[in-house]
């Protein structure tokens, strides 16, 4: 009996937690639960992040300083340097970027569009394209005020992936 009662209670938490799995069976609820209970453990115990954190300097996939495909105002500090290599179909970058001066950033890559054919032979595979990019910190990122740049991206050649921007990296504070 004892075992039963458990049962019945861990279904009402359940049934709590989870307003919408009622239609569900037994076993899929506790499945559930279980995927709610790893995310709300990793939710408390998550370390807080700021946004002068360093992890926030990381690349975009196209090399510059940015999140998966979307410039931040953040740059590279003086005489930092990465190179990489990224893909998302149909698109593979070969990347590298440098901290020229305090508040600048020079990146370049070569983006190879792995789905057109270049038209120059088989042995050249893909279509390719080469750019380069400036970007420039008008503002640093304070405590609560976000960083402003402006920037040009593939600003030469055949200007395939062609930019103006200027973008802002609000901070996120927390208490």
């Amino acid at each position: 009996m004892g075992s039963g009662v458990k049962k019945g209670f861990y279904l009402l938490n359940t049934l709590k937690l989870f307003p919408g799995c009622r239609h569900l069976r037994r076993v899929r609820i506790k499945k559930s639960c279980l995927l709610g209970a790893v995310f709300l453990w990793t939710l408390v115990h998550a370390t807080p992040v700021r946004a002068a954190d360093k992890p926030f300097d990381n690349p975009a996939n196209w090399g510059g300083t940015g999140l998966m495909e979307i410039p931040s105002a953040r740059v590279l500090e003086d005489g930092e340097f990465r190179i990489g290599a990224a893909q998302a179909w149909p698109y593979r970058w070969f990347t590298g970027a440098m901290g020229v001066f305090p508040g600048l950033e020079l990146s370049g890559r070569l983006t190879e569009i792995c789905n057109i054919a270049s038209g120059l032979g088989e042995d050249y595979g893909a279509n390719k394209d080469k750019a380069f990019d400036l970007k420039y910190q008008l503002f640093a990122e304070s405590k609560y005020y976000p960083a402003l740049a402006l920037g040009l991206h593939d600003f030469h050649g055949t200007k395939l992936f062609s930019l103006c921007l200027i973008p802002w990296s609000a901070p996120c504070v927390l208490p």
